[in-house]
């Protein structure tokens, strides 16, 4: 009888160890992944780093989402760049949304914040829809505001084309709107 307890309790440590061993594996595994998907970046010129856990943000009192990112080479930079766009809305805690579009030089694994530009719906800037990197510069297309459009509602279209000179955004040509 006494050998048979033995083993038991000797078994039911070895699971105990186990059972505990698989849950600091498990934890380990979450905590890694938790990282992974925490991205802490500098959105805006002059503007705090935001944490992304996923793709989006609680920030100044509103969302920022990660949008469509592109990777290439652009004129006057010697290094790859990683163009980003980001949305918000309600900061500040108010009613307004639009678009943030963030330049970064990239080397390894350290990103520099180059350029950004801010597209303000409430402002009846157009919006980003799309974005790509061709002959050296970045091309955006999205929505745009017609004459007697409101904030929320863009009934046409664009396509505009950047260059970045000196740290801003230089339209290239002007937009295309129709």
């Amino acid at each position: 009888m006494k050998r048979t307890v033995l083993s038991l309790l000797i078994f039911a440590l070895f699971i105990a160890g186990q059972s505990n061993a698989f849950a600091q594996k498990t934890t380990r595994r979450a905590e890694q992944k938790k990282a992974s998907n925490t991205l802490s970046i500098q959105v805006m010129k002059g503007g705090e780093v935001v944490h992304f856990k996923g793709n989006s943000a609680l920030y100044d009192g509103g969302t920022v989402t990660l949008g469509a990112t592109r990777k290439g080479t652009i004129k006057g930079e010697n290094a790859p760049v990683m163009v980003i766009q980001f949305s918000y809305e309600g900061l500040g805690g108010g009613n307004n949304h639009g678009d943030i579009l963030s330049v970064y030089r990239v080397s390894g694994t350290k990103t520099h914040l180059i350029a950004s530009k801010t597209f303000d719906a409430s402002l009846q800037e157009p919006g980003i829809d799309s974005i790509h990197i061709a002959g050296g510069a970045i091309v955006i297309a999205g929505s745009a505001y017609g004459n007697d459009d409101a904030s929320c509602c863009p009934t046409r279209h664009h396509v505009t084309v950047y260059a970045v000179y000196q740290g801003k955004f230089k339209p290239v040509a002007q937009p295309i709107v129709w």
